[in-house]
Parts: structure tokens; C-alpha cells; sequence
């Protein structure tokens, strides 16, 4: 998995790319957010 942080008008977005199915649970999913949040320090948005 590969994480990568773009800036664009002062807006930050979290991409992530991998070759492997990240996703396939509920689980997982909260697994993928945290580890986001945690590896680029973004905020979680509602």
C-alpha cells in the first residue's frame, strides 16, 4: 500500500494506492482509515 498527500487550493487529500484488495470488510475499512489518519496526520472529516 502506498500513501500519498496532495495539496491543492489549500485542501489535502489522502491517496491511496495498492495492488491488493484493501477493503473487504467493515473491519478493514476502519483498519484502512486509521492507518491513513495515522501515517499523514489528516483529520477525519464527517
Amino acid at each position: 500500500m502506498k500513501t500519498e498527500v496532495i495539496e491543492k487550493n489549500n485542501t489535502e487529500v489522502a491517496v491511496v494506492s495498492s495492488d491488493e484488495l484493501l477493503i473487504t470488510d467493515v473491519q478493514s475499512a476502519l483498519d484502512l482509515i486509521m492507518t491513513v489518519k495515522y501515517e499523514t496526520a489528516a483529520p477525519i472529516l464527517p
